[in-house]
């Protein structure tokens, strides 16, 4: 949760990392400033923001089911193209990508979800589920469940 607030203080460009580590300089065992510490360690400005309520939803889950938590909107070279991998796990190898109706359910929307699937698959080794945004709402666990076993079983997947 310090970790979405951070997030989304950042994207108001309200966030101001110097004066946030002058004050937990000023108060090193003010509560809860060992979490906010532990969180910076491994903080990179302008990385991994969510743009979008599954995107967030997506983070809330890893934190509740204990994944490690993904890089998110990670642009790849694929051959002769680029995309941009919604969430991508790089020590297991795995691409999550989540789609909307609004934003896939056109026809062009489809073919283009395949043909990157397939691009995917034919010029990497990387491993691909996909999840509709409805899943990632009502879903959770099955959500969590599917990417923990595709953490855990290392094998290549599409779907």
């Amino acid at each position: 949760m310090v970790e979405q607030v951070l997030d989304r203080a950042e994207t108001l460009r309200v966030f101001d990392l110097r004066e946030l580590a002058r004050i937990l300089g000023r108060t090193p065992g003010r509560p809860g400033s060992g979490v906010v510490r532990s969180i910076l360690g491994s903080y990179e400005i302008g990385q991994d923001l969510p743009r979008n309520d599954c995107e967030e939803l997506m983070r809330s889950i890893c934190v509740d089911y204990g994944i490690p938590l993904p890089r998110i909107n990670v642009p790849m070279q694929l051959g002769d193209r680029w995309i941009e991998a919604d969430f991508f796990w790089p020590e297991a190898r795995l691409v999550v990508e989540v789609d909307g109706f609004a934003t896939h359910g056109t026809r062009k929307g489809f073919k283009s979800d395949r043909t990157r699937d397939r691009n995917l698959t034919l010029n990497s080794d990387l491993a691909l589920l996909r999840f509709a945004a409805d899943e990632i709402h009502y879903e959770q666990r099955t959500v969590a469940a599917d990417i923990i076993q595709m953490l855990a079983s290392g094998r290549k997947f599409a779907a």
